[in-house]
């Protein structure tokens, strides 16, 4: 049997939730409860699967069966949704650029070209192209409306579900004026599309349409509201006002100062640099200074006044310490110090609500206890059923959730939040045996196969089959080590030795393969992706071995170059050694939940540089390139940053990215305006990017971070406090009672010989505390601390 579930993923949130789910037990004390019916459990069942997705309506459909099942149809139609709009992103990377289609009048819309024979600039000019083939506008066109439809179908969906069973109760299932911008969003699309299709039009309206759809997506909109909200604004333009007025009073002062100082600085490729370059008048100055002020041009900019008067250099250094050091500064951390504030005010009123709607369940299905205080086994396990019947939820084998039932015990108006935090989790069972147990015994129960069984799975730890396979992994790493020795140095032909030692590398991958699913079900090996990894890989450098021996020259030179990346892709599994270290242990854990919680602010990021590239492609696709007369004296041209441009979506995202990293960069602003009757707009375009892009989400997402890895590191050094005192945290403890009634289920099912496996992705103590404490609350003063599952230390 192989038991997996997945927890919240912020550190703290359990105690939260813990207090939250108490203060609502105090609240919401109810002394009647009416009949328990299937209504009841299917409503208990949502309240449930709410709290989880945090989810908080006040009222729920009279016909909560009906409304249920319309909501699962919702559920399942969102994963194709969300598969649509992934391929509307990639469809978007790999549509012919606009400004390509208006020149090439006479290319076949259904046909698959090359990029070159689309895009083409004057002056025989190298544009610098990503060099995907592009999706011919026919094709794209009906994949676009498959896409769209997919999409509206959603939104109507989410439409009909509202207007039949929430309207009357004043409850809305999806944010309405969401529903109605996806729907004018998609149908735009498609009708940008079409147009762009047959009257090639050289500027297209997907920077609006299709960012409006990722816009709608939750993720995004959940840290947008947390961070662009009237305190968040306020916050920075309170001290970004006085960021803008030093820049604009310096401004002032260096008109004064250097408005007719044009003395000669320097000489810069035979042209005369004066002292006064780009401070001569107010709007250079304050471009000048504000270039100066947030980024790393300050050197350029000062430099001629500075090498013509050295008493300038005091000047900018005042400007420097008070503009860059203290206010910029200032103004990006007053807003991560108020996004961080938000954030643990959010926190509270999450776990609150969850805890709220947890304890709602609990009433709801106690119904049909007479004390109301226990809810019936029966009971419960018919709200598990119903429960993994939401597509958002992963389904409970009900032979499964009875023994788990068995020994986590009683499930209590105390315990249910511990019995919520492990049926919440996708739990499934696969045997542990192969096929051949049953057919062929006698193989099976054969001396030498029963110690190929013990190696398989034994120590459980490393198993002792996996280490000498780490090994055969070894000595291929230095095979392809020589192999790329020879590559590299031109030593010549590669000897006949190593052709046979590649096979047999290759079959003894297969043969690996073949004893563990001799040994092991298919079931029990496919619930590992390390297991799918290696069978993939594994039929995956077989074939590219054993093609040059095959009579298809054509193909063999290509995959065969490549066949090198392909073992060092097998060779990954040798990192899983490094699990036996706490430190690597820690760094991993660490990695995964950073990356998991910030996954909300990575899709606001990627959304705001999707924006930026898909407006930059179709306002200066085609302008940025190598042989362009006008880019020629420009630093663009003489730094060769021709890759850098908007001639397709890859280059132009490529473009922002690099942006992102590096601050601002006028380089690319200065190019436009040279060579763009655009080129003004520039300049709004790129300070836009900056505010939004580098000095509000991407400083958030950095800060983000370094706080969530602070908490982590905290929360683990106060476990290893409480280790060593003995004195165990109690969102510890309750966790690793959920650990313990794992083992005990176990123990129970090694006798049947089926296999159990469990995952917690959720080490989030700092929410789970949270939840912890909000149902304590709710529980009421006088009620005693949630116990812990009984049950023997895992």
């Amino acid at each position: 049997m192989q038991v997996h579930y997945v927890t919240q993923d912020e550190p703290n949130f359990p105690k939260l939730l813990k207090e939250a789910y108490e203060e609502a037990l105090e609240k919401k004390k109810v002394d009647d409860y009416p009949a328990l019916s299937h209504e009841r459990i299917a409503k208990a069942a949502w309240q449930f699967e709410n709290a989880i997705f945090h989810t908080e309506w006040a009222r729920y459909p009279e016909d909560t069966a009906a409304a249920r099942q319309q909501h699962f149809k919702v559920m399942r139609h969102n994963k194709l949704y969300y598969k649509a709009i992934v391929a509307l992103v990639i469809l978007t990377f790999c549509e012919v650029p606009p400004w390509c289609h208006e020149r090439s009048p006479t290319q076949d819309i259904w046909s698959w070209v090359p990029p070159g024979e689309w895009c083409h600039v004057p002056n025989g000019g190298n544009p610098y192209l990503s060099n995907i083939w592009y999706i011919p506008p026919g094709v794209g066109l009906i994949i676009e409306l498959v896409i769209e439809i997919i999409i509206l179908r959603k939104f109507l969906l989410n439409l009909n579900l509202d207007q039949q069973h929430f309207r009357a109760i004043g409850t809305q299932y999806f944010d309405h004026s969401l529903v109605v911008a996806g729907l004018l969003m998609a149908v735009g699309s498609m009708l940008d599309t079409l147009v762009f299709t047959f009257a090639r039009m050289p500027i297209r309206f997907t920077w609006i349409f299709r960012t409006g759809l990722l816009f709608i997506l939750p993720g995004v909109q959940r840290v947008y509201t947390l961070i662009f909200n009237k305190r968040m604004i306020g916050e920075f333009a309170s001290v970004a006002v006085f960021f803008v007025g030093t820049v604009m009073f310096f401004a002032w002062v260096t008109v004064i100062i250097f408005k007719d100082l044009n003395a000669p600085a320097f000489k810069e490729d035979e042209e005369i640099v004066p002292a006064n370059k780009g401070l001569s008048t107010l709007r250079e100055a304050t471009y000048s200074l504000f270039v100066a002020g947030i980024g790393e041009g300050f050197v350029s900019n000062f430099l001629p006044s500075f090498f013509t008067y050295r008493l300038s250099g005091v000047f900018w250094l005042i400007f420097l310490v008070i503009g860059q050091i203290l206010l910029l500064n200032l103004v990006i951390d007053a807003f991560v110090a108020a996004y961080l504030k938000g954030s643990e005010e959010e926190l509270d009123r999450k776990a609150s609500a969850e805890a709220q709607s947890m304890h709602g369940a609990f009433k709801t299905l106690s119904a049909a206890s007479s004390d109301h205080r226990v809810v019936p086994e029966e009971t419960f396990l018919e709200f598990v059923e119903d429960l993994g019947k939401s597509p958002r939820m992963f389904p409970i084998a009900r032979e499964t959730a009875e023994l788990l039932l068995e020994h986590f015990g009683d499930v209590t108006e105390e315990k249910f939040l511990d019995a919520c935090r492990v049926f919440q989790n996708p739990v499934w069972a696969t045997p542990k045996d192969s096929f051949i147990k049953h057919c062929a015994p006698g193989m099976w129960n054969q001396d030498w196969f029963v110690s190929l069984r013990h190696k398989v799975w034994e120590p459980k730890e490393l198993p002792a089959f996996d280490v000498f396979m780490n090994n055969v992994l070894l000595a291929n790493l230095v095979l392809v080590l020589l192999q790329s020795a020879y590559n590299l140095n031109d030593w010549g032909p590669q000897p006949d030795a190593f052709r046979i030692l590649d096979l047999i590398f290759a079959f003894a991958y297969v043969g690996e393969v073949i004893i563990k699913l001799s040994v092991k079900s298919w079931a029990e090996y496919c619930s590992f992706w390390a297991n799918k990894f290696d069978f993939f890989t594994t039929w995956l450098l077989l074939a590219t071995t054993v093609l040059p021996y095959l009579p298809f020259a054509t193909v063999q030179a290509d995959l065969k170059h490549y066949a090198n990346i392909l073992r060092l892709l097998r060779l990954i599994r040798v990192v899983k050694q490094l699990k036996q270290f706490p430190r690597v242990q820690f760094m991993v854990r660490t990695i995964s939940r950073m990356v998991n919680a910030a996954g909300d602010i990575l899709q606001l990021l990627g959304v705001l540089l999707f924006f930026f590239s898909a407006l930059s492609m179709n306002l200066w696709g085609g302008v940025l390139y190598e042989g362009q007369p006008a880019l020629k004296e420009l630093d663009y041209g003489k730094k060769h940053l021709y890759v850098f441009n908007f001639n397709d979506m890859s280059m132009a995202f490529t473009t922002f990215f690099a942006q992102l990293l590096s601050e601002y960069v006028p380089e690319n602003a200065d190019a436009l305006q040279a060579a763009s009757s655009w080129g003004d707009v520039a300049w709004y375009v790129f300070p836009a990017f900056y505010l939004l892009g580098v000095a509000i989400i991407f400083e958030i997402t950095k800060a983000f971070t370094i706080e969530y890895y602070l908490a982590i590191k905290e929360e683990a050094e106060d476990e290893e406090e409480n280790e060593e005192e003995e004195k165990p945290s109690q969102v510890r403890e309750e966790l690793e009672a959920q650990l313990r009634v794992m083992d005990k289920l176990q123990s129970t099912l090694e006798e049947r010989r089926l296999d159990l496996h469990y995952t917690m992705k959720n080490d989030s103590f700092k929410f789970q505390h949270a939840l912890q404490k909000a149902y304590d609350k709710c529980l009421g003063p006088s009620r005693p601390p949630t116990p812990p599952p009984n049950g023997h230390h895992h």
